[in-house]
């Protein structure tokens, strides 16, 4: 008899060791997939995603910080090799894209490690720089790392670039204006040979400069002499008539408001932004974006300085209910670890309402799932039915069709929503198994899809396994 209940007990054990190995095929392959869209998320951020500062590796090894918010200018960044073929393709097109950038509005920097090849490239002819060009790639050769004798040869070459700007259009002396004017003191300093060609050329194209451009320069000016740079961006947004002008420094206001922790302010010069002729200014979506995004990071800040009633104040504000929601999560989470339950409770349930009413998305299952977590901790006896929410949504996906094959932009919709779930949903099951095992075989009984009720299965082999696992080491010590 003892003999049988050993095979049966081998014959189980190597049933689930093959669904298991299966299970992990499947878990890597997703994983491998799921790492290659986050990798290439890494080069290409989403749309409305902001930068306040850049760090990198000087020359020195040391690392620096380029200001990205200087209250002024957005800024263009790109990445680029004189030995790459693919840059050297581009290239055109970079140059029609900065040509069309209003250089009062935009800065554009560039990233390369070749200064001298730049340099020399320009002076053999085998390159002809406009002065956009120089002023996309100015500031890797004004720094204090840089050689000196590199230094003298590309700021002759912004000289030269610059006389010649004074007969193109009034664009071109707009930007070699401003190229000439951000490095006239370090020619100053460190060339007085060239001062006085540098600065005559200064002043012809001062008088040939826009009144646009003249106007932002002052207005660059004041802000930045101002004791209060904040006040300054204020007033400088109420006073200019030019819509996108406007909506450029109230950002800038808010994102400096909410570097100095004023909070509620921050928001209310965010709200400002939504106030401004949206036909005059930059694409909907992306003012929508930043918006949210925005009040987001007030509200995550606030409650990392123990400020709750300004976090609620911003995601009050906060249109996009899935943003508003993750919001409120985290706010949950803040409550209960401060041994509020009942805030916390309500934070909660704020939460799981605003997901229901989304439109059922790959990011609004994600949403769901993420919410289990907080659930568990929060108020346990709900797991059952924001499972149930989460199984429900997860089956309503469209499935593919017969017609649907892999190189058709439906089959790679819905594997990319496949992983994106997966990569979600398996931490979180992991998780509620160790506390709640029957809640975790009730949502695996609930999913139809069998690309991701693979996953529910996979967590619960590996938790009997463990179990099974303990039970015989608990015996052995017998």
């Amino acid at each position: 008899m003892q003999k049988v209940k050993d095979w049966s007990q081998i014959l189980l054990i190597f049933v689930v060791v093959v669904l298991l190995a299966t299970n992990i095929f499947l878990i890597i392959q997703n994983i491998q997939l799921k790492k290659a869209v986050e990798q290439s998320k890494l080069f290409v951020t989403d749309e409305g995603y902001n930068f306040t500062e850049l760090k990198f590796k000087g020359l020195d090894g040391n690392e620096e910080t380029v200001d990205l918010s200087d209250g002024k200018h957005k800024t263009l960044l790109l990445v680029f090799n004189t030995s790459c073929d693919y840059c050297v393709q581009q290239y055109p097109y970079w140059k029609e894209l900065i040509g069309n950038l209003d250089p009062t509005l935009w800065r554009v920097m560039a990233v390369t490690f070749e200064l001298t090849a730049i340099v020399s490239a320009e002076e053999t002819g085998r390159t002809n720089f406009n002065a956009n060009d120089l002023f996309m790639i100015s500031g890797f050769f004004t720094g204090a790392n840089v050689p000196i004798e590199i230094q003298k040869k590309f700021f002759k070459t912004v000289i030269n670039k610059s006389r010649d700007a004074l007969q193109m259009p009034s664009g071109d002396a707009d930007t070699a204006f401003f190229l000439l004017s951000g490095i006239i003191s370090e020619i100053s300093t460190k060339f007085p040979e060239l001062l006085q060609e540098a600065s005559n050329i200064q002043l012809a194209l001062k008088i040939r400069v826009s009144q646009t451009s003249k106007e932002a320069q002052e207005r660059a000016e004041r802000i930045k002499n101002s004791p209060d740079k904040l006040s300054a961006l204020i007033s400088e947004a109420e006073r200019t008539d030019n819509q996108a002008e406007k909506y450029d420094l109230y950002v800038s206001a808010a994102q400096l408001a909410l570097k100095m922790e004023k909070f509620k302010y921050a928001v209310d010069i965010a709200e400002e932004t939504v106030e401004i002729n949206k036909s005059k200014t930059r694409y909907e979506t992306f003012r929508k974006q930043w918006h949210d995004q925005f009040l987001g990071q007030v509200a995550e800040k606030a409650l990392k300085a123990n400020d709750p009633d300004s976090a609620n104040y911003a995601t009050k504000k906060i249109m996009d209910l899935l943003t508003k929601a993750e919001i409120l999560k985290k706010t949950a989470n803040y409550y209960f670890d401060r041994r509020d339950p009942v805030s916390a409770s309500y934070s909660l349930d704020d939460a799981i309402k605003l997901t229901v009413k989304a439109e059922n998305t790959p990011r609004r299952i994600a949403s769901f799932i993420n919410l289990i977590s907080a659930v568990q901790k929060i108020d346990p006896n709900r797991v059952s039915d924001l499972s149930e929410l989460t199984a429900k949504s997860i089956n309503a996906i469209p499935s593919l069709n017969v017609e649907d094959k892999p190189q058709t932009e439906n089959y790679k919709n819905y594997v990319t929503s496949v992983m994106d779930i997966n990569w979600n949903l398996l931490p979180a099951l992991m998780n509620l198994v160790k506390e709640n095992r029957s809640e975790v075989t009730n949502f695996a009984n609930t999913i139809n899809k069998k690309e991701i009720k693979v996953i529910a299965d996979y967590v619960l082999m590996s938790d009997s396994i463990l179990q099974m696992t303990k039970r015989e080491k608990e015996q052995s010590k017998r």
